[in-house]
């Protein structure tokens, strides 16, 4: 045996003590992953590792509490037979670690770590070894890796510059994702492959290095591009020129570079990934040559080369042009200065996350959509299905959902921090995941008795909201983790006599904690406003109000001919009181 699969030994809890033979060399080992080998064993106290073992997976002893490490040698580092393999709360800022190996996930979190010496014997840098170590400034890399595997940097925002010893052949996928602070990468000519979400979400990203003598790789304008030049393999930030040669921009190429401002396209690209301008908080501007066959920019916009599909937008007020039919996947993802989106009645599919994360910095304000549209209009200047019973998109500021509104889209406010209040109407019965994700401006949040589900992480990571209050009765499709990490504080407040609390939909009982949340009764009752057309015509369904709340009266649906609308009145003859 020379390697030991990665649950092997996965919670086997009367586990005390194992024997493990010389000459295996991989433990947790499971194709392309390491991980949890002896998770749980929480009764193993004595286990030795052989010196023939290479490599140790992530989480390999995770909850074995009752292993007595080395705790001596660097006070705060869980050490076992030379491997580190974890660390504790007193954990150093600074650690030399030139005598030992390192397991996957070692360091993993470890916030307090400012540097680190590794062992010149050091043939990898493993799986998350440093992932999330943000203040992990300064580290060098020995001359005797060959490999920098899966997540092994990933968001060590302190380190500005990496340089790759000339022996590494391997940088694996996300190995230094989400560095915002990493300006210039060196690869040596010995770098054989870099996995092409490597370098994803750098968005302080300046300028790659590349040996000369390279096989593999090259950098022309500071961009990584393959040998041949054909392949733009990672972007950097700033005011970008794509060498013409260039034929294809890998997806997630500038993914959430967020200094990217501007991109000019040559005539000789022929193909752009997926995702690869998503997450671009500056860009303000596509040029696309003119006789590219397959591209061209209209108004800073990317669109195809036919003008219908809009591949990638930009910030500001942005008007997509007559013609186009389809707002692509991602297409404004992370526009965190898009301030206004005018949708002409040519559009008619628009994708999957194409407003995503549109709203950070009180961003997105305002939908303006033709009148003659098929398939959306705006309302309250949201995004809407036609038939208005979908939202698609929402915006910042006081919001007002309207009353043909039964399903609040997945993400459609999602990190919203503009958005400080929203008046659910009584119309809505669902409430997607991700919905109103991380909107900081949240206080509080009114349901009403209409809901009946609310989708994962709905509410999750609203930082300020202090309560929820329901209406009507216990949801019945409640998803995950609805409401996770809100406001210190947070507790969920309900009307007496409504039912479902504790499980039981015929019972009015109110236990201490719904979905592990704490809960209360409230006093603050509803009420509601009936609209009267006063002579008009049309309809308009009552409002639900909180007694002593402010709220935004519904928009007018009446009309009557002669007449102009100028407010509402509290009677028939009455001076008007609100606008």
């Amino acid at each position: 045996v020379t390697s030991i699969g990665h649950t092997a030994f996965y919670n086997c809890t009367n586990l005390k003590s194992l024997n493990l033979g010389n000459g295996i060399k991989r433990l947790g080992w499971n194709n392309d992953s390491w991980e949890g080998i002896f998770e749980g064993c929480i009764n193993l106290t004595n286990i030795k590792i052989p010196a023939s073992v290479e490599e140790i997976g992530e989480y390999a002893f995770k909850g074995c509490d009752k292993i007595i490490y080395d705790l001596k040698t660097i006070p705060g580092v869980k050490i076992l037979d030379g491997w580190v393999v974890g660390y504790t709360k007193d954990c150093p800022s600074k650690i030399d670690l030139t005598n030992f190996n390192i397991a996957d996930g070692a360091f993993y979190g470890c916030t307090v770590l400012t540097s680190v010496k590794l062992s010149n014997s050091l043939k990898q840098i493993g799986y998350h070894v440093f992932s999330g170590c943000k203040n992990l400034t300064s580290i060098t890399i020995p001359n005797s890796v060959t490999s920098i595997r899966y997540g092994a940097f990933m968001c060590c925002s302190g380190l500005t510059s990496v340089t790759i010893p000339n022996r590494v052949t391997w940088i694996g996928d996300s190995a230094f994702s989400c560095c915002s602070g990493l300006t210039s990468v060196t690869i040596p000519e010995s770098v054989e492959y870099i996995n092409d979400l490597a370098f994803l979400n750098c968005g302080g990203l300046k300028s790659f290095i590349v040996s000369p003598n390279n096989p593999s790789f090259k950098s022309v304008n500071g961009l990584l591009l393959s040998k041949d030049g054909t392949s733009l393999i990672a972007g950097i930030n700033g005011d970008v020129v794509i060498p013409n040669g260039v034929t294809r921009i890998y997806g997630d190429a500038f993914y959430r570079y967020s200094g990217l401002t501007s991109v000019t396209i040559p005539e000789s690209v022929e193909y752009i990934g997926e995702w690869a301008f998503c997450g671009c908080s500056g860009l303000t501007k596509f040029i696309v040559d003119s006789n590219n066959p397959s591209y061209k920019s209209v108004n800073g916009l990317l669109f195809s080369k036919d003008g219908k599909t809009l591949i990638a937008g930009i910030n500001g007020n942005v008007v997509i042009p007559q013609g186009v039919t389809s707002i692509g996947d991602g297409a404004f993802s992370d526009r965190n200065g898009l301030t206004s989106v005018s949708i002409p009645n040519s559009v008619t599919s628009i994708g999957e996350y194409a407003f995503y994360n549109c709203y950070n910095c009180d961003g997105l304000i305002k939908f303006i959509v033709d009148s003659n549209n098929p398939n959306y209009k705006s309302v309250n200047s949201l995004l809407l299905t036609k038939d208005g019973k979908k939202l698609i998109a929402g915006v910042n500021g006081d919001v007002v959902i309207p009353n043909s509104v039964t399903s609040i889209g997945d993400f459609a406010f999602c990190r919203c921090s503009g958005l400080t209040s929203v008046t659910i109407s009584d119309s809505v019965t669902s409430i997607d995941y991700y919905a109103f994700y991380g909107c900081s401006g949240l206080t509080s949040v009114t349901i009403p008795d209409s809901v009946t589900s609310i989708g994962d992480y709905a509410f999750k990571s609203c930082d300020n909201l202090k309560s929820a209050i329901f209406l009507g009765d216990a949801p019945r499709d409640v998803g995950n983790d609805i409401f996770d990490n809100c406001a210190d504080g947070f507790v969920i407040k309900v009307k007496k006599g409504t039912k479902g609390w504790n499980g039981d939909y015929n019972s009015t009982a109110l236990p201490a904690t719904w979905q592990g949340y704490p809960i209360m009764y409230t006093d603050q009752f509803s009420y509601k406003v009936a609209f009267n057309a006063n002579g008009g015509t049309g309809k308009m369904a009552a409002q639900t109000l909180i007694y002593d709340r402010a709220a935004n009266l519904n928009k007018n649906a009446f009309t009557r001919s002669g007449y102009t609308f100028l407010g509402w009145a509290k009677s028939a003859t009455g001076a008007v009181v609100y606008k």
